[in-house]
């Protein structure tokens, strides 16, 4: 990925390990491992560009319930078009104290909490101010879905942290497909973007008394 300079590399089994990284930290993407790419080879449908007219009930061979069916972004989206979305995505392993986004950086990815947490900070040093923490099921770096802007903040691992990137051009494909589930999706990210507008607005407001 060009947003997320690959300076490290671990299978995704090393999510478990408590590997810190010590000094500066460094953003990292490490791809899965041979063994899921295999399962999800065995298991998942067709990339969006092949899966015009799937169908669960067209398939031969169970498949695993989509992980981002439980992602309350996508709540209200068809299950098959999540499968496809989900195969599109991208695994990324970020080890404690690792930045996955940079304040500051071009981004064009969404990011999706599998497993871990991570903390959203702004500012450097002395005026660095702490806006969130996310756990599984969160995601981050939404903005970049409906315009091209540079990150506002910094997200920073806080453990080994699993995560799935879906690029802009990936969405926008997937509503080429599914229009409708496409449209929900940017339905529930505009009350996502609402919601925390207010905390933040909170946040400063009380920081000012």
């Amino acid at each position: 990925m060009t947003e997320d300079n690959a300076a490290a590399s671990a299978p995704a089994a090393a999510i478990a390990a408590p590997n810190v990284v010590s000094g500066a930290a460094v953003e990292t993407a490490v791809p899965p491992s041979q063994v899921i790419q295999q399962h999800a080879i065995a298991h998942a449908p067709a990339p969006i560009t092949q899966l015009t007219d799937y169908s669960p009930r067209s398939a031969f061979m169970p498949r695993p319930r989509p992980f981002l069916m439980d992602v309350p972004l996508f709540a209200g989206v068809k299950e098959d078009a999540l499968a496809a979305l989900e195969i599109s995505a991208t695994e990324h392993v970020f080890h404690r104290g690792q930045d996955i986004v940079r304040e500051g950086a071009f981004g064009h990815h969404l990011f999706i909490l599998a497993r871990g947490s991570v903390e959203v900070v702004k500012g450097e040093g002395n005026n660095q101010v702490k806006l969130a923490d996310f756990k599984r099921l969160d995601f981050f770096g939404e903005l970049c879905l409906v315009e091209s802007v540079l990150r506002t903040a910094t997200v920073r691992a806080k453990e080994p942290t699993l995560v799935y990137s879906i690029s802009s051009a990936t969405l926008h494909k997937f509503g080429v497909f599914w229009p409708a589930d496409h449209a929900i999706i940017i339905e529930n990210l505009v009350r996502v973007l609402s919601s925390r507008l207010r905390r933040i607005d909170n946040l400063y407001a009380a920081k000012a008394f």
